[in-house]
């Protein structure tokens, strides 16, 4: 009787777990279009049912600052190259880079510096680039990344925004003279003794560090290494407990193209695991060098380079201070590097060098595919509708890679970044049943041709076809009746030519009418931006785009699409 009663008990108990699950089921069906993907494990059949999808993985987000990552590897290779300046013939290990650091950190305290105050680097990619990227995260100094382009009003723009306390330059690179340019926005350095400066314009500057040459009123790079003493290397070590991962400890500033530029805040958080995740997916071990070509100051360089260096122990080949092509194959080819880090038009200048097929290039490994999720939503940016799977729309990404949000700008935070923490990224984009996600282009270099959407990167990959072309940048051009027409901009091979008849020959009856460029000019060059982009072209118009591309999401961040009902086209 007892054990009949246990078993029907248990059958009963089983009936009630067997309808609650059902129950569950239900529930999540209707009202759980979010599909969880497991990144370790991307799906081989289609598996999401809206724009909206979020990632989970077995590896866990590294809660470390910069300086504990650093610190770590130097204790597993410290006789390993890190940095290779080849222009420069710099050639150190992780334990000569941790050497340098510390005294350069000790250095900074010594000069009055303290945790959470901002110091500017602003220059080419150079030893000391890479010097003060781990000075001042050790020392919980919030490095500003300054574009080595910028003009007086531009740096004092900068400057005065972040209310920066010290700058970090080389007196001159090219034709780029920084030292003259600080003096226009702070004459008093001239006559200020020395690391003591009083600017009416940038009233929290005090201290200017040049690398290269000694000039009045600024110190001298070997100054602030001399500077420290035992009690500021004391201090030093006694900071690194009280460092936070969430503490800010970068600023990027974006580029100005919809207004003044705006201070991107990143703590050692984001640009830890940013570059953690980064290298788990290229496969970054000890034995990988890289041949940097991209800027220092752009999130690439300073993420990809640097802080990817600190977490596995590759090395850094920096070919030249600013790109060049023909010194970066010589760079591949002369350290045997099997990494080598660029922007698409810097990669077309590399592959049109007239001498390419003798440069040995046999120690660069080919690229695959990432895959592996992020999380991610398109939906409306008015109503918070979701786009159905496969339609286009904002791609808004949530998760470790968001940034802190705008310096001091809380409005322009707001617009960015919504009360839930998703950020509005301004790409145009699509996601598929396998959770692949595809940017179509940028929202603000949509063309709208007679009300119909035109995506520029869809016109553009389908002229890469033409046997003739070498590069292409299609934009918009306003029109009267119609609002925008399409033009098309395009750099031919060596030695070929062509005609705009030819190319609109070659688009017709492949792509439709109304995406067949109405205007064709054919160009030598693009002007380039200083992280090695294409600028402005034609017309004053937006911004071009590179390729359009497809990518697969990475771990612990949540996208979605918003529909593009409304969009931002702000100049």
């Amino acid at each position: 009787h007892v054990s009949t009663n246990f078993v029907l008990r248990f059958l009963s108990r089983r009936r009630e777990c067997t309808q609650i699950q059902h129950e569950m089921d239900v529930k999540q069906h209707m009202f759980s279009p979010v599909v969880s993907l497991h990144v370790d494990s991307p799906p081989h059949k289609p598996s999401l049912t809206s724009s909206y999808v979020h990632g989970t993985s077995s590896v866990s987000l590294l809660p470390l600052t910069v300086s504990q990552c650093l610190d770590t590897t130097v204790q597993r290779w410290p006789d390993r190259e890190a940095v290779v300046c080849l222009q420069d013939g710099i050639r150190k290990t992780f334990a000569q880079l941790q050497h340098d650091v510390d005294k350069a950190a000790s250095g900074l305290l010594a000069l009055g510096l303290k945790r959470g105050d901002r110091l500017g680097v602003w220059g080419p990619n150079t030893y000391e680039w890479i010097l003060f990227q781990f000075a001042t995260a050790k020392a919980g100094i919030i490095l500003v990344s300054l574009n080595p382009a910028y003009e007086a009003e531009e740096v004092e723009f900068t400057l005065q925004k972040v209310c920066c306390n010290a700058v970090v330059c080389p007196s001159q690179f090219k034709s780029q003279k920084f030292c003259e340019i600080l003096r226009q926005v702070c004459p008093e350095v001239d006559t200020a003794p020395v690391g003591m400066i009083k600017s009416s314009r940038l009233p929290d500057l005090r201290v200017i560090i040049v690398t290269d040459s000694r000039q009045p009123g600024m110190l001298h790079l070997e100054d602030v290494m001399q500077a420290g003493e035992a009690r500021h290397h004391k201090e030093l070590m006694n900071l690194q407990s009280k460092l936070s991962f969430d503490d800010p400890i970068n600023i990027q500033f974006t580029s100005g193209t919809t207004g003044s530029p705006k201070g991107a805040t990143l703590s050692h958080h984001n640009i830890v695991n940013n570059a953690y995740f980064l290298g788990l997916r290229t496969g970054f071990d000890w034995r990988v060098r890289v041949c940097v070509s991209v800027p220092m100051y752009h999130c690439f360089g300073f993420v990809a380079g640097g802080m990817s260096m600190a977490i596995y122990g590759i090395t850094l080949v920096f070919p030249s201070p600013s790109f060049n092509s023909r010194a970066s194959l010589e760079a591949i080819q002369r350290e045997s590097c099997n990494f080598v880090y660029g922007t698409p038009t810097m990669y077309t200048d590399m592959l049109s060098q007239q001498h390419l097929h003798k440069y040995d290039l046999s120690s660069l490994e080919a690229g695959k595919r990432f895959k592996h999720m992020m999380n991610m939503l398109l939906v409306n940016p008015d109503t918070g509708e979701i786009v159905p799977l496969g339609a286009t729309g904002e791609l808004m990404i949530r998760g470790s890679c968001v940034m802190h949000g705008y310096w001091d700008d809380p409005e322009k935070t707001k617009e960015a970044i919504s009360t839930d923490r998703w950020y509005q990224t301004g790409d145009i984009a699509s996601l598929n049943s396998l959770g692949y996600c595809r940017i179509e282009g940028r929202i603000k270099d949509m063309i709208i041709r007679g009300g119909e959407n035109i995506y520029p990167a869809e016109i553009e990959q389908f002229l890469y076809k033409h046997p003739k072309v070498q590069e292409v940048q299609v934009v918009g051009v306003k029109d009267e009746r119609l609002g925008e027409q399409v033009c098309a901009c395009i750099r031919l091979k060596a030695g070929q030519t062509s005609s705009a008849e030819q190319i609109r020959a070659f688009c017709k009856g492949q792509i439709s009418r109304f995406k067949i460029p109405q205007y064709v000019m054919f160009v030598d060059s693009y002007p380039m931006t200083a992280s090695g982009k294409v600028g402005n072209v034609c017309f004053n118009v937006n911004t071009p785009i590179n390729n359009c591309h497809t990518v697969y999401v990475c771990d612990y961040y949540e996208l979605k699409l918003i529909c593009l009902s409304r969009l931002r086209r702000t100049n």
